[in-house]
């Protein structure tokens, strides 16, 4: 695990620089600074940039895309790669990728290429790779620009699915929590209330209410073993769904099966595209894509695309047998017909795959909020049952 350390250094020019830099230790930030070519000043743990990037490992998206778009249009300009690399850094707030382009300008300096410093700083291996085909064609500034588009559309589709599960999770999550706070702390005094005013709850018992409050009794009694179990249900369900276990099962919904495969499709082959048209093999480009596919299908179908590459078949055959979905197969083969550019066609499929996504993900956003809604019912009713029910239909049946 890495933790965050702010630090206060001097550049090798005298300038002076504070951030964050992210390493296991104390001694291992001294030596990041370093490569860097900062001298560090003070150096002290930082607890919320390390829970902050224990949260997320990646690079902040939206800081990525401007990223690269900045030095993109800095180079197209005609300013040097390491003039413009700190003013663009400057307009991004995410410290890891700050530290990140401080490594970058600094290999470059010591005579590093582009690419090879952009992967010792922790770049995807697509974005370097992508830019080391565009450094021997000199057109470094239009591939960050392609890059900046592409990060942006994937934090956009990222966004939507996001936004999509956001409700459901935290319902499933409250209701969670609620409910461990209602059988530890509720259920005693309501028992103890009702034992109280002798409304009769032992002449009439209640099969699930009388379980409800033993379970109470039981977890009051054994807190410290209860709260670990009650706990572990939800740390198996993070765990599987971490894994991607969770795919095989969750397929069995159509429309939730849709809008993973589509968003996966349509990020893979806009990778895919780009790596293409800037002039890298179509085996390595499947070869660096397979490594980026979300679904265990999709990293199989870039496998099999791999081989076929380098057995020498053309990319609709290509295609064709490497188990893609057949929409993918039919786009492709009408693409590869066509007489246009590969990668301007892969561009446009990829625009047609965000959109049925985009509708997916509204239409299962409509179902999902009536399931919500029929859930919270039955949650209210099963809390009533356990609770107030039994003592009505007692009243109700003395009167």
């Amino acid at each position: 695990m890495e933790l965050a350390y702010s630090y206060q250094a001097q550049t090798h020019i005298g300038q002076s620089m504070t951030g964050v830099v992210f390493a296991q230790n104390k001694d291992f930030a001294f030596i990041k600074l370093k490569r860097a070519g900062l001298r560090a000043q003070t150096l002290a743990l930082d607890p919320s940039s390390t829970l902050n990037g224990m949260m997320n490992s990646r690079f902040n998206q939206r800081d990525l895309a401007r990223f690269y778009g900045t030095i993109g249009k800095r180079i197209n300009n005609g300013r040097p790669l390491l003039e413009g690399l700190m003013p663009a850094a400057e307009f991004v707030s995410d410290p890891r990728l700050k530290q990140s382009v401080l490594v970058v300008q600094q290999s470059v300096a010591d005579g590093a290429p582009l690419s090879k410093a952009m992967i010792t700083a922790g770049f995807e291996q697509r974005d370097a790779m992508a830019i080391r085909a565009a450094e021997e064609s000199g057109k470094t500034g239009d591939a960050f620009q392609s890059l900046s588009a592409d990060v942006a559309r994937r934090e956009k589709l990222s966004s939507q699915l996001s936004s999509m599960l956001f409700m459901p999770r935290l319902m499933f999550g409250a209701l969670y929590v609620a409910g461990f706070l209602a059988v530890w702390l509720l259920a005693p005094k309501l028992d103890k209330f009702m034992q109280t005013v002798n409304m009769g709850r032992n002449k009439t018992p209640d099969a699930m209410q009388d379980f409800y409050f033993a379970a109470s009794h039981w977890v009051n009694d054994h807190l410290w073993l209860a709260l670990p179990l009650w706990v572990l249900p939800a740390a198996l369900l993070v765990w599987w769904v971490k894994t991607g276990r969770y795919e095989h099962v969750m397929d069995k919904i159509q429309s939730w099966r849709m809008i993973s495969e589509k968003s996966d499709m349509s990020s893979t082959w806009t990778a895919f595209g780009l790596l293409y048209d800037a002039g890298v093999p179509p085996y390595e480009c499947a070869r660096i894509v397979k490594s980026a596919a979300r679904r265990v299908k999709s990293s199989l179908a870039w496998a099999a695309l791999e081989k076929n590459f380098l057995s020498g078949m053309p990319i609709s055959a290509a295609v064709e047998r490497s188990e893609f979905p057949p929409y993918i197969v039919a786009a492709i083969k009408a693409a590869d017909s066509s007489g246009s550019s590969i990668p301007d066609e892969i561009k446009g499929i990829c625009l047609t795959l965000e959109e049925d996504v985009f509708l997916l993900t509204e239409k299962f956003k409509m179902i999902a909020d009536i399931w919500i809604k029929i859930t919270l019912a039955l949650c209210i009713f099963a809390a009533a049952q356990v609770t107030i029910l039994p003592y009505l239909r007692m009243v109700i049946t003395s009167a």
